[in-house]
């Protein structure tokens, strides 16, 4: 008999479930996955992608993280983020993930951003304004032995992004037309494990689309997770301001 116990390799299976529509919505909302791999010592030991629902890895035994980012278009990374190794978070530099290089700890998943100019509310503008929608999964503390024969493991998704829809009635009773409408949130930066990076920048999110009335605009604004720990102590801001001029029409909700 030939014995190919060894040959046996690792079947990721990967499922969006966390929805409101409470079914697997992955094959119609998830397009690209990005799988990175860290061993034992918390360093990059490989990076893998697929457009579909399984993936088959050839690991060795041993102790892994297993971190899954994705998103909704074809290339995830075009779609308006950026895979990252920080080499100082407090200046928000970064270099791309090096295998056998990046450790965990300094491993994040970026918003490709642009700086704004000082005249202007928040740090820093999504570059790509129709930017993907964003999932994460992970496998922690993933104990792998390759002579056992068939494994196969599921990673669950959820979508750090959100939209949010925004209408303002009854601009004739204060005397304008119009009203410029945006929220700043510190939200553009992720660690492996989906929580909100260390020092980042407060990111300003326009609104997609707008509509004015005679006396009412709407807005529809994308925008990157809510994290009710995170926020509570910096919070996300939406704020309707005159688009004369530039004060706001509310308090900052």
């Amino acid at each position: 008999k030939e014995d190919i116990s060894m040959c046996r390799n690792l079947i990721l299976r990967f499922r969006y479930t966390l929805n409101n529509a409470g079914q697997d919505l992955f094959d119609t909302e998830v397009h690209d996955v990005r799988l990175y791999v860290f061993n034992d010592k918390g360093l990059l030991c490989s990076i893998h992608r697929t457009g579909g629902k399984e993936l088959e890895l050839d690991l060795q035994s041993g102790h892994y993280d297993i971190v899954a980012w994705a998103g909704s278009s074809e290339d995830m990374m075009q779609g308006g983020y950026i895979a990252a190794q920080m080499t100082d978070a407090a200046t928000h530099q970064y270099q791309t993930p090096v295998v056998g290089e990046t450790k965990i700890s300094d491993f994040y998943m970026l918003i490709a951003n642009k700086l704004l100019s000082e005249e202007v509310e928040g740090d820093v503008v999504p570059t790509n304004d129709h930017f993907d929608n964003l999932f994460h999964g992970s496998l922690t503390s993933f104990d792998y032995k390759k002579g056992e024969g068939d494994r196969a493991e599921t990673i669950d998704l959820i979508k750090n992004a959100n939209r949010l829809k925004v209408r303002v009635n009854g601009l004739e009773h204060i005397g304008i037309t119009g009203a410029n409408i945006f929220l700043l949130g510190r939200n553009g930066r992720y660690h492996s494990d989906n929580t909100i990076g260390d020092y980042a920048r407060t990111v300003r999110y326009e609104p997609s689309q707008t509509r004015t009335a005679e006396s009412s605009v709407e807005a529809s604004i994308r925008l990157l997770r809510l994290d009710k720990e995170f926020h509570t102590a910096n919070p996300i801001l939406l704020k309707i301001q005159d688009p004369i001029t530039g004060k706001d029409i509310f308090t900052p909700i």
